[in-house]
């Protein structure tokens, strides 16, 4: 195992909660937009947040680690994007105060429709999201 892919390990191992969150809501989403979710994953050499592999979206969830971090998260989306990745990136707080907009958010930036986030008016109340 390389220093990155055990730095990235011991990411999901201990997510931040805003990680935490989203990862848990889209798990809970995936089967009905026919998708696969990872989280920290290490791609070239940086690790995304979360990657949606079949779309090949990554969702970068920004909080307070990327403040003055502004030109290293430039060189990484330019990386990603030119391996063919579109890059997302949410807020903490936006995570936090609106769990069910970013969830749209990431489904109208991947490409389907909204109505396939049916199933969170389902599981929302287990995830304590809003509807």
């Amino acid at each position: 195992m390389t220093h990155i892919e055990g730095y990235a390990k011991g990411m999901r191992c201990r997510p931040t909660s805003a990680e935490h969150l989203l990862v848990d809501a889209l798990r809970a989403v995936r089967h009905d937009c026919g998708w696969k979710i990872c989280s920290q994953v290490v791609l070239g050499p940086y690790i995304a947040d979360v990657l949606i592999p079949n779309l090949k979206v990554v969702v970068e969830v920004d909080g307070k680690s990327h403040i003055g971090r502004e030109a290293y998260d430039l060189h990484r989306d330019a990386f990603l994007r030119s391996r063919g990745f579109r890059v997302l990136h949410i807020k903490n707080e936006d995570v936090w105060m609106d769990l069910c907009g970013a969830l749209k958010n990431i489904e109208t930036f991947a490409g389907h429709g909204v109505q396939r986030l049916k199933t969170l008016r389902k599981f929302g109340p287990l995830l304590g999201v809003q509807n």
